[in-house]
C-alpha cells in the first residue's frame, strides 16, 4: 500500500492516527515510532526494523513488543527504565542496567556477584535488594554512605561494616540490634549526643560512664 503525503503528515503530527490505517507500510510504521516509540504497541505485526527503531530510541518501549529478540533486549538494556520489561536478562544486560542505575538490581532474580558488585558500587542503596550481602559489598555500601547500613537486615550485618558506619555517623547505631560495648563507644566518639538520641541502644554502664557530660550541660537529658 502506498500512503499519501497527507497520511504521513497526519501520523507525523499525531502518531495515534496509525490506529485508523489497515496494514500500514513499514515507512509509516517508522514515522509512528519515531514520533512515539510506545505506539509500536498499536501496530499489528511491526517489522523487525520498526522494532529496532523503537527500542533504539526508548529501550523501555520493549514492553510493547511481543517476544522480543535477544538483540532487542540487549539494545533495550542500555536504557535502565527497560529493566522491568526484559525477561531473563543475561549478565551483560544486567550490567548495562546497574551501571546506570544500581538499584534496578531489584528487577533481577539471582543476579551474579559481578552484577551485585557493580550495582552497589554505583548506588549504595542497592544493598537493600541483595539478600545476605557479603562483607565486601557491605563495606562498599557503608563507605559510600553510613546510612546504608540500615538497608542491610540486622542478622546479616557484618561487624566490620557496623564499625565503619557507626564511626562515621554515631546515629547509625540505631540500625543495629544489641550493639556491643565497643560499638556503643564508637557511636559516642562519633557523636556524644547520640546517647540521648538513641538511649535504648546504650547499656546502663555506658550511660553511667557518660552521665557527667549531661550534668556538665554538654549533651541533653539522659534517660536511665
Amino acid at each position: 500500500m502506498i500512503e499519501s503525503a497527507e497520511i504521513f503528515r497526519e501520523v507525523r503530527d499525531n502518531p495515534n492516527f496509525i490506529n485508523n490505517i489497515i496494514n500500514p507500510s513499514e515507512d509509516l510504521q517508522l514515522v509512528t515510532v519515531w514520533r512515539n516509540p510506545y505506539f509500536i504497541g498499536h501496530i499489528k505485526n511491526p517489522t523487525y526494523r520498526v522494532q529496532l527503531a523503537a527500542v533504539s530510541k526508548y529501550g523501555s518501549s520493549i514492553s510493547e513488543i511481543e517476544n522480543p529478540s535477544e538483540e532487542l533486549k540487549l539494545i533495550a538494556s542500555h536504557d535502565p527504565q527497560a529493566s522491568p520489561y526484559i525477561e531473563n536478562p543475561t549478565e551483560e544486560m544486567q550490567l548495562n542496567i546497574v551501571n546506570k542505575i544500581g538499584h534496578c538490581i531489584r528487577d533481577f532474580d539471582n543476579p551474579t556477584y559481578k552484577v551485585q558488585l557493580a550495582a552497589v558500587k554505583n548506588d549504595g542503596i542497592s544493598i537493600k535488594f541483595i539478600e545476605n550481602p557479603t562483607e565486601e559489598l557491605q563495606l562498599i555500601a557503608v563507605d559510600i554512605g553510613s546510612c546504608f547500613l540500615g538497608f542491610i537486615k540486622a542478622k546479616y550485618q557484618k561487624e566490620s561494616a557496623k564499625k565503619i558506619a557507626i564511626a562515621k555517623r554515631g546515629y547509625v547505631i540505631n540500625h543495629v540490634d544489641n550493639p556491643s560495648l565497643e560499638l556503643q563507644e564508637l557511636a559516642i566518639k562519633s557523636d556524644i549526643a547520640v546517647i540521648t538520641k538513641c538511649p535504648k541502644q546504650f547499656s546502663p554502664s555506658i550511660k553511667k560512664k557518660y552521665k557527667h557530660l549531661v550534668l556538665a550541660g554538654e549533651i541533653g537529658i539522659l534517660d536511665d
